[in-house]
This record gives structure tokens, C-alpha cells and sequence, in this order.
């Protein structure tokens, strides 16, 4: 369901960390600038979901700190100290719960790290609008780029989307995939793709 329009052309320019979105960006303030004098320019930018696997991946070295030989020497160690074998057992299991919790703050870390990342594309699509005296509505959404940003226009009821094209050949796009061209069959609007100059 689209939101409530404001009465003015809705035109939504998807960024990321590209130098083809900023120039997407700063093409569309410059071509189309008299065409959109009536229009919302809408900067958009997507905050990709965190991949777990290379928390997975890293609790591991947490993990290799409390391995089974580091464990078993622990326990030689404690058992010299005369502490019971209840105690050792709750040694380890205090070691496997730091190992947890050590993999939630990683995650917390790499969440913040994703937020500041989209947060200053932003920022920078911002500065690049006040560069043409231009102040946009400003979109950050969680997921899959491509989909997130064809949710986003019928979300926000966006009459056109301007997107980048990072320039890749068919086949590296049948691999891969391309946000542009998955836009431009799947966005319930016109699609303006600009390609940088190769």
C-alpha cells in the first residue's frame, strides 16, 4: 500500500557504496533538474541483512581459546588447586557461555558497522543534493538491496526510480545478478538506469 502522496512527483534514486550511484545521483541532479523542479527526491539505501556465517565462522576462534585441550588442562590445573569436579564443570560451562556470548556482541558489532555504513551513504547522497540546492527525503530500509528497493517503491508510491549501473557484462549479471536489471523487470514504476562512461 502506498503512502500518502504529497501532491509532487515521487523520484526515488537508489544509492550504495558505488561511485556509479553517486554519478546515477549527481547525473540526475544535473540532466533532469528542470524536469524535477515539482518533484520529492527521495535518496535510498539499503542495509543488507547480516550474514551469520562469518559469526559462525569466528566464534571459532573463541571457541579454539576454551577447546578441549585448553579445557582438559584447565581442569589438570583445578583439579591440582583442589577444586572439585563440580566446580571444573562449571568452569566449562562459564566458558562455553562466554564463547556465546562473545558471538551476540560480534553481531551487535557487525549490525552497528552495516547502520553507520548505510547511514553515511546517506549522508553523502545528502551533501551531494545540497551541492544543487537540493534537500531530499531520506529512505534507509533492512534486506536484500534489489528487493528492498522494489518494496520501496510501491511503499512510498514512487513515480520513477533512478538506479546505477555498475556495468557488468552478461555474463558476470547471469551469475551474479544485477540490482538494476532486477529493478528495471520487477519495480511497479518506470526504471531510469545510468550507466557511467567506460
Amino acid at each position: 500500500m502506498a503512502e500518502e502522496k504529497s501532491g509532487k512527483k515521487q523520484v526515488m534514486v537508489a544509492i550504495d557504496e558505488s561511485d556509479c550511484s553517486k554519478h546515477a545521483l549527481r547525473w540526475t541532479l544535473s540532466y533532469l533538474k528542470d524536469s524535477l523542479a515539482d518533484s520529492d527526491i527521495i535518496l535510498f539505501t539499503a542495509q543488507p541483512q547480516l550474514d551469520l556465517s562469518s559469526v559462525y565462522a569466528s566464534s571459532y576462534g573463541a571457541a579454539r581459546k576454551y577447546s578441549p585441550s585448553s579445557v582438559s588442562r584447565l581442569f589438570n590445573l583445578l583439579s591440582m588447586m583442589n577444586v572439585s569436579d563440580t566446580h571444573a564443570r562449571a568452569v566449562h560451562k562459564l566458558s562455553a557461555l562466554f564463547c556465546f556470548f562473545a558471538a551476540i556482541e560480534l553481531i551487535n558489532s557487525m549490525q552497528q558497522n552495516y547502520k553507520n555504513a548505510a547511514l553515511n551513504r546517506i549522508e553523502e547522497g545528502t551533501k551531494i543534493c545540497a551541492e544543487s540546492g537540493v534537500t531530499p527525503k531520506k529512505v534507509m530500509e533492512f534486506g536484500n538491496p534489489k528487493e528492498a528497493i522494489c518494496d520501496a517503491v510501491e511503499k512510498l508510491g514512487v513515480d520513477l526510480l533512478i538506479v546505477g549501473s555498475h556495468g557488468k557484462g552478461a555474463l558476470e549479471r547471469t551469475f551474479l545478478g544485477s540490482v538494476s536489471n532486477y529493478c528495471v523487470n520487477k519495480a511497479k514504476c518506470p526504471v531510469l538506469v545510468v550507466r557511467t562512461k567506460a
